[in-house]
């Protein structure tokens, strides 16, 4: 599959030891990993954590700063793609901290049940940082990389992943909520912006795609 202006890099190195030679070779301090729910944000983000020196690079995963419960969101029409969902306040704060070199008290959310909490835990500074999540971070990355993967994939990985939480009423309105309202909103709030991506990488395939100058 092509992208945008993209095109396939012929590499030996995988896509986070690529990653992370560019970051490294460019001082890039904010990494903004995107892609649909499923695509394999959080295993490039932890794969890009693994390369990078040890101490250098922290992972900020935006998902925690989530405002609402599923019933709420339901409510107000919100789906992950939506930075309306997201304290996005309270996260551009502690992002332009961390960049400071601050500590920061980082919110919790609970994944099993979905449910924002008043919990914290206190993160670093480092010199990279790496955000990941359902969202558009043109404007807040220096360097940023997209994570691919064909539809049939996204839904087949979710149902694996996330039909027998406890906040999923069953795996059949998973797969509803999927098919009219997430990949929707997929289409319509991410697929547009890839191509302000840096590196694309295919996680069904194993491709990765490079931007053209």
């Amino acid at each position: 599959m092509g992208f945008f202006n993209h095109e396939v890099l012929n590499i030996r190195e995988t896509p986070a030891e690529y990653a992370a030679r560019v970051i490294s070779e460019n001082r890039y301090t904010v990494v903004g990993i995107f892609g649909a729910s499923g695509s394999g944000k959080t295993t490039m983000a932890q794969g890009l954590l693994r390369v990078l020196c040890d101490g250098k690079a922290l992972l900020l995963s935006v998902d925690d700063y989530w405002k609402y419960d599923r019933a709420t969101m339901e409510k107000l029409r919100l789906t992950g793609y939506d930075w309306e969902a997201r304290q996005k306040e309270r996260f551009l704060r502690d992002l332009g901290d961390l960049k400071s070199g601050g500590i920061i008290h980082k919110p919790v959310f609970d994944y099993e049940n979905e449910l924002p909490t008043d919990k914290t835990e206190i993160v670093e500074s480092r010199e990279i940082i790496i955000l990941e999540a359902t969202l558009d971070f043109t404007e807040i990355a220096d360097f940023l990389i997209f994570t691919y993967a064909p539809e049939a994939v996204l839904i087949e990985r979710r149902l694996t992943r996330d039909s027998r939480k406890t906040a999923i009423q069953g795996r059949d309105s998973l797969l509803e909520y999927l098919e009219k309202k997430s990949l929707p909103a997929y289409r319509t709030k991410l697929l547009p912006i890839v191509r302000n991506a840096h590196l694309i990488v295919d996680t069904s395939s194993g491709l990765l795609y490079g931007r053209m100058t």
